[in-house]
């Protein structure tokens, strides 16, 4: 199970904190790139792995499937969308299933309203 601090790493990698960016002003953005260190066992940063290469995954899927949208051959353009679909499904499908939750007590529904509105 993913301590408290990954959850926290997590939700900052996937929008940042608002009231410290609000707060610091002109140093929110060094402080968001600043990377994140905390203590924790081999377990936990596999988690941690896991779950920011699913989220690094969703978004290159969905950058392609952005892209095949204009390709000019339909039957290129049909197949292309329909695996770039399944790749997200797939994908989707983790971060709803029983594994993802015993990794990770990040809830979810907020890591797929943030990739699919950045919000």
């Amino acid at each position: 199970m993913a301590s408290w601090r990954q959850s926290q790493s997590l939700k900052k990698s996937l929008n940042g904190n608002r009231n410290e960016r609000r707060s610091m002003g002109k140093q929110a953005k060094a402080y968001r790139q600043r990377p994140v260190q905390h203590e924790c066992t081999g377990y936990e940063a596999l988690a941690a792995a896991i779950v920011l290469q699913a989220v690094e995954d969703w978004k290159e899927a969905k950058k392609k499937l952005d892209a095949a949208q204009s390709i000019p051959d339909k039957n290129a353009r049909s197949s292309a969308i329909s695996r770039h679909r399944n790749t997200m499904d797939e994908i989707e499908k983790f971060f709803f299933g029983k594994w993802y939750a015993s990794i990770c007590d990040i809830d979810p529904h907020l890591i797929m309203r943030k990739l699919r509105y950045g919000r």
